[in-house]
Order: structure tokens, then sequence, then C-alpha cells
């Protein structure tokens, strides 16, 4: 699958191609091949309204307690955020490189295949479309309003979490580049436009330091090499031997570099 002309994505996809541009070929490589993924057919794969039973969903926390998550409530939040990695991962990537989004209803359209012991399920969608930002964003809504259903301890998972894991979600296309040579700071602006859009509800469910440092005046950030920072932390580092995701704002500041 080679770039389109992304009619839908507009600006935003205009801007990612041209981070992309300057960053490694492998950031190129990996992202068009994620995209790519996601139209495979492929035998095995179950709607997404199929994982989102309580018999489902129960199996799938009980799976993340053997793996070390020390109560339900903390096992749902890393099943909420590993299918908010998946979904809306998989979803921004196509936008972006493509300007398409699922053609169906999101619990029917949008299939997960679970490969190996692999913690995120791989994502396909049963059909596409052209889509604006308009209609992207509407998706990228209606998917977050579907894995609410997962928090199903009394107290649930804090709606804070949930767009955290959301906004961090949404953002792997971006993490991809900065994994192959793009600084944090171009990373920043590009983001910030990117949730401004599509999802400014989550806005403020992550935290740009770059973009602040620029604004403050700032000449050195405290935390190098670090693109994007959660709000609210998923406890992934209490779960077992998992420690400390990539964008874990407990992170020690001597780990952050």
């Amino acid at each position: 699958m080679a770039p389109s002309n992304v009619l839908g994505a507009g600006i935003h996809g205009q801007a990612f191609r041209d981070l992309l541009s300057i960053s490694a070929p492998q950031a190129g490589e990996e992202i068009v091949m994620r995209a790519a993924r996601t139209l495979d057919v492929t035998s095995g794969a179950e709607p997404l309204a199929a994982w989102l039973t309580n018999i489902r969903l129960r199996r799938t926390i009980l799976r993340e307690r053997r793996l070390g998550a020390p109560s339900n409530k903390i096992a749902e939040a890393q099943v909420h955020r590993n299918l908010c990695r998946a979904i809306l991962g998989s979803l921004s990537t196509l936008w972006l490189i493509e300007g398409q989004i699922p053609g169906g209803e999101t619990l029917d359209c949008v299939e997960l295949v679970r490969e190996g012991d692999e913690p995120r399920p791989a994502v396909r969608f049963s059909s596409v479309i052209h889509g604006d930002v308009e209609a992207f964003g509407a998706v990228v809504a209606d998917v977050a309003s579907r894995l609410v259903a997962i928090g199903q301890s009394p107290s649930g998972i804090a709606p804070a979490l949930m767009e955290s894991n959301g906004a961090i979600g949404l953002l792997a296309p971006y993490f991809i580049l900065a994994r192959h040579g793009i600084e944090a700071r171009p990373l920043s602006s590009a983001i910030d436009a990117f949730l401004r859009e599509t999802a400014p509800h989550w806005r403020q469910a992550v935290r740009l330091p770059f973009l602040a440092a620029s604004l403050s005046g700032a000449v050195e950030m405290a935390q190098p090499g670090r693109a994007v920072i959660r709000a609210t932390c998923c406890a992934k580092y209490a779960c077992g031997q998992r420690g400390f995701c990539g964008t874990c704002p407990k992170r020690l500041q001597d780990e952050r570099a």
C-alpha cells in the first residue's frame, strides 16, 4: 500500500506525511504496514461487539489478573488501555495515511484478532470509506463510548484514566515517528493540532512538555526525549514485572531521558 493523496485527512494527513518524510525509512515501513493490515481479510476476526460481551470481558480481565494485575479495577484499566492502543491507533494510522475510516457500525465493522500472547489484538476494518475530520472525530468518539463497557468493577475505570488511555491510543502513529528519529519539539505542535480538531476533549488528557516549553520560552526541558506524557497513570507498573509505560507521569527523572 502506497500512501494516497489522503482525501479525508486533509491538513493533518499532510502534516503527518511531512514528518514522515524526514524520519528514518523504517518509520514509513512500519506505519504503512500497520495501515495495510487493517484492510487484510483474515480468518478468526471477530466484531468488537463480541469482544465487549460480559463473558469475554471477564475472561480478559482474569487473564490480566494472572499476568500480575493486583485488582480487577487495575486489570480493567489494562484491558481498556490495550484496546485503545489497538483500535484507536489503527484507526488514526489508516486515516492519516489513507484518509479512510470504518464504513459501517463500529460494533460490527471494527474487528479484532488475538495473535498468540500479544497483549493487544490485531485490528481489521471490514469496510472503509473516505472520511473528513468531522467524520473521523465521530468514529473516535463512538469507539471511546463503546469501550466504557470494560469498566465492570463497581467503581469502574476513572473517566480521566479512560481519556488518557484514549488519547495515548489515538496518538500511536506519532509514537512510531518518535521511535524513528522525529524530535519531540516538532511532534508536540503536530500532536496538539491533531487532538484539537479530532478529539478536543482529550487535549487535557496528555501533556506536551516541549509545546509548553516553546510557549514559556524555556530553552531546555526537564524531560528530554518525551514528546507526550499521560495526565493520568494507567498503573501498568503495578502489574507484575511490566514496569512503567513510556508515557507514565510517575517515572523517575533519571529514567525519562
